[in-house]
């Protein structure tokens, strides 16, 4: 129910066209209908954006999961047959809009929409398909809900979009992390940690008993993982202080014998995103995979820098 696009590429690795999915212009469950559009009608935009001072606002989400709901089980939550006879004379399709999951961590207060709320209106305009949810341009809107059979108007705080914008990768033992992206929160069965491990580096110690990608990492060497903060601050407690000793032997050609490279032995406790709990140990390896982290600023521009931890 989001949307979505495609790039055409040439053999050249040039992209030739784009291919926009356009959501509920579909007849039937399951098609998708796309608009394709040419790069040359891109390139113009792209090329009045970098040069003129107009900067665009960055998108904006509620931060959840919705469902759909016919007529009848909307009445049933507490809809009133006011607001579905209003519903029907504006559109065809007759549905209601349900929260089935928050897809963030962070608690954002009172104001906030919880599973199981109807979103009736959006700024005091009725609510007539998903594209009336899936953006916006300020930091709240006012939402007209059903929550326990009750209608409330409440002030929504909105979330910038996760997925277009990392700005923190932290690598520890050759595990790259990273802030959960909106399609890891609407996948995953839960959000244990807001250290997600998306992908290793070859080789690593993280992968050296047993492969597992795609998991939210809540404990190291028995220190709670809950931020990539967290991770940064354990790495550094683990950190072999033999490391710099060692490394400068290395540089100078010095032999050294299997089993003293610097590393510790670590327990790491993650959550699947399916929702299974695993348990690993690991030897980390600080000569070969040394902690580090990449970060960026807010702005668009802004450039990565890195360290190492």
């Amino acid at each position: 129910m989001g949307l979505s696009s495609i790039a055409t590429v040439c053999s050249n690795g040039q992209i030739s066209g784009i291919l926009v999915n356009v959501p509920e212009c579909a007849h039937n469950e399951g098609d998708e209908l796309r608009v394709g559009l040419d790069i040359a009608l891109v390139i113009p935009t792209l090329d009045h954006l970098r040069t003129s001072d107009y900067t665009p606002k960055p998108a904006r989400v509620l931060d959840v999961q919705f469902t759909l709901e016919d007529a009848y089980t909307a009445h049933a939550l507490g809809v009133s047959k006011q607001h579905i006879a209003d519903l029907m004379a504006m559109s065809t399709k007759n549905q209601f809009y349900k929260v089935a999951r928050e897809l963030s961590i962070h608690t954002t207060g009172a104001h906030s929409l919880v599973v199981g709320d109807i979103v009736l209106q959006v700024n005091g305009h009725y609510v007539q398909g998903i594209v009336d949810l899936a953006s916006f341009d300020t930091d709240e809107v006012e939402l007209r809900i059903v929550r326990n059979g009750k209608e409330l108007t409440i002030a929504v705080p909105t979330a910038p979009l996760c997925e277009a914008n990392i700005r923190n990768v932290v690598c520890w033992a050759g595990m790259i992390l990273q802030e959960p992206f909106h399609s890891v929160n609407h996948n995953a069965v839960s959000l244990a940690s807001n250290a997600y491990n998306f992908i290793h580096d070859n080789g690593a110690p993280s992968v050296a008993e047993s492969y597992h990608d795609n998991m939210f990492v809540v404990e190291i060497g028995g220190h709670a993982i809950s931020t990539l903060d967290d991770v940064v601050q354990v790495a550094r407690l683990l950190k072999d202080p033999k490391q710099a000793e060692f490394n400068a032997e290395v540089a100078a050609n010095k032999e050294f014998k299997s089993g003293t490279i610097p590393g510790r032995d670590v327990k790491i406790r993650a959550v699947l995103i399916n929702g299974d709990e695993i348990v690993k140990s690991i030897r980390t390896n600080d000569h070969y995979y040394p902690a580090w982290q990449l970060m960026r600023g807010p702005r668009i521009d802004d450039n990565w820098s890195f360290k190492e931890i």
